[in-house]
């Protein structure tokens, strides 16, 4: 194990990976029960929008984030803005009409 590797680390991008995951598994899910008004789909969705919308922001540029990477930084404003609209946009197709 190379202990150097936890440096070289870009921790703001293993965390906007996961939030886009994220963000993508709901929109999955969105395509598949869109128009269903699936209760158990609008309640997961419904879920996912709320854990987006009270992540903590970054106050911070992300330039300035990725030079000065932390395993707890929290995430830029841009990112979770993006995956927030998604999910929501997954939830929009499920309710239909």
């Amino acid at each position: 194990w190379n202990s150097g590797l936890a440096s070289e680390t870009d921790w703001l991008l293993v965390e906007q990976t996961k939030a886009n995951l994220d963000a993508g598994a709901c929109l999955a899910i969105g395509l598949r029960f869109a128009g269903t008004a699936d209760p158990a789909a609008q309640r997961l969705l419904t879920k996912k929008l709320k854990a987006f919308r009270d992540i903590s922001r970054a106050d911070y540029h992300p330039a300035l984030m990725a030079s000065l990477p932390m395993r707890s930084m929290d995430l830029d404003r841009s990112t979770l803005e993006t995956c927030q609209s998604v999910t929501a946009v997954a939830l929009g197709m499920v309710r239909g009409r």
